[in-house]
């Protein structure tokens, strides 16, 4: 075989592999979307009509496991997420030692529960009610 022929089916194996391997990269890691935030922050305000206080999640211990990976123990790693059929991003806004939090981008799926992980949080307050002290 001619070594312009190899450079050919070379140069078609990278056109059509590399999107491939983007591709799947997107579709299997694209779907956890985590807002990593340091842990100085102290009151959530969360703006979102369609949530209830039993749809947020809130853990404030020190050590923690990276969201739903038990391997990656890690400590200290403060996190805020949507999480339905799949993990959305929220919308922040963030004034001193407070986050305001509206809904995710990009959805209407109002099964959603909002996780926190944030050891040093004094309150949480939803829809303008304090639902968690500390």
């Amino acid at each position: 075989m001619k070594r312009s022929n190899l450079y050919l089916i070379l140069l078609f194996a990278l056109l059509y592999v590399f999107p491939l391997f983007v591709w799947t990269a997107y579709a299997c890691l694209g779907y956890k979307s985590y807002t990593r935030i340091s842990d100085q922050y102290r009151i959530i305000r969360i703006e979102n009509p369609d949530l209830t206080a039993k749809q947020v999640l809130i853990n404030t211990e020190k050590t923690s496991y990276f969201p739903e990976r038990e391997m990656m123990a890690v400590t200290g790693r403060s996190y805020l997420y949507y999480k339905g059929y799949r993990h959305y991003l929220p919308d922040l806004l963030v004034s001193g030692d407070t986050i305001l939090i509206a809904k995710p981008q990009g959805t209407d799926n109002k099964d959603l529960t909002f996780n926190i992980h944030i050891p040093n949080l004094k309150a949480v307050i939803l829809n303008g009610q304090v639902i968690w002290e500390e």
